[in-house]
């Protein structure tokens, strides 16, 4: 948990203004509510609402009740200390991936997800700004998110993998985030159905507002995807997808 925290913490210190943050999160997670009290309009109000909790070594055979239990926060992170990291940091461009059961829980600490197609995203891509926010959560809140034993991997990981080889690339060498999560999120149901079983992914965009608009600065906003970063060839021959295994 500390070492997690701690390195969230250097990317808020340390990524700049036109760095892109992507942070990857894969094991084991669960979906819990949570219960606030807050002033709104002058009146106190009870909210409730879905928070996800990346279980950490520590956390054992802990239940997702027990885990929600403040004398156990040292056994996991939540989404909301997540978030709030991300939301201080000055990077423009920022893409958070959960492969994980009861991913999608974390949309609590973001914004409402959506279930979409690939062509839903990158049409989406095409009409935000290009710097912007996105998270990709392996599951639904209360779904499971399948590694399957034919793979030897999470599903999610195994798509985004997929697309590191070609798919998810423009010009066979930039990944650019409409293409490699438009190849995961129409990926993962297939690979899914092939071992009896559905998982869906969840994606999240936009839960904070660029600092500042590129034409706040006098330059001119650049309509479509943004890529994560550059792959090689070299580099695309070091990714070695695990054999389909027979079952």
């Amino acid at each position: 948990r500390e070492d997690i925290l701690a390195a969230l913490d250097t990317i808020v210190e340390e990524a700049g203004f036109e760095d892109v943050v992507l942070v990857f999160f894969a094991g084991h997670g669960v979906t819990t509510s949570v219960t606030r009290s807050e002033r709104i309009d002058g009146r106190m109000q009870t909210t409730t609402r879905e928070q996800y909790l990346f279980k950490t070594p520590a956390a054992g055979e802990l239940s997702a009740e027990a885990l929600a239990l403040p004398n156990n926060a040292y056994a996991s992170v939540s989404s909301d200390e997540i978030a709030d990291r991300l939301a201080r940091s000055r990077a423009r461009k920022q893409l958070l991936i959960l492969d994980t059961c009861g991913s999608g829980g974390a949309a609590g600490s973001f914004m409402t997800p959506r279930s979409v197609s690939g062509s839903q995203i990158r049409e989406a891509m095409r009409t935000a700004e290009r710097s912007g926010s996105w998270l990709l959560a392996g599951s639904a809140a209360d779904m499971v998110a399948y590694e399957a034993t034919r793979f030897g991997q999470g599903l999610l990981t195994r798509a985004l993998l997929e697309g590191l080889l070609g798919a998810g690339l423009r010009d066979r060498e930039w990944v650019e985030v409409d293409r490699w999560l438009g190849h995961a999120v129409d990926r993962v149901p297939q690979l899914s159905r092939g071992i009896g079983a559905l998982q869906r992914p969840q994606l999240i965009s936009g839960w904070r507002e660029p600092e500042a608009s590129a034409s706040s600065r006098g330059t001119d906003v650049q309509q479509g995807s943004f890529a994560v970063g550059r792959l090689s060839e070299d580099a695309r021959a070091t990714i070695v997808l695990p054999d389909d295994r027979p079952v």
